[in-house]
């Protein structure tokens, strides 16, 4: 999927699904635990990463740098669920891996033919 593609409500479904388990993780364990510790970190991980998602959906501007900024905060996002891959809930049609390849590399794998000149009609 092109990292222009990724909506809110993937973003909401994949964050849903990964806030199941660390709810879990973090019920199965007694504060101050090390296994309390961990599992809050991973919690506070992935709600930094679908802050990064989120923020560049709200800001969308299109610019090659956004555009790539998105598609790594959402493969990162994506990363944390794939220890649950094997779980009935996990999506993987639903969460592909994103992937932007800026507009100048685009072009400039065109042939020459299907390039257009600036101020030149096609």
């Amino acid at each position: 999927m092109h990292a222009d593609r990724i909506t809110r409500e993937h973003l909401d479904a994949l964050h849903g699904f990964l806030k199941k388990h660390t709810d879990q993780l973090l019920a199965l364990h007694q504060v101050g635990t090390e296994e309390h510790r961990s599992a809050l970190a991973l919690e506070t991980a992935v709600d930094m990463t679908r802050d990064d998602v989120h923020g560049s959906l709200t800001y969308d501007t299109d610019l090659d740098r956004d555009l790539e900024s998105r598609r790594d905060a959402w493969n990162r996002l994506r990363r944390f669920a794939l220890p649950w891959q094997d779980d009935p809930d996990f999506d993987t049609s639903r969460w592909p891996r994103a992937k932007y390849i800026p507009l100048r590399a685009a072009e400039e794998r065109l042939p020459a033919q299907d390039r257009t000149v600036e101020g030149s009609r096609p």
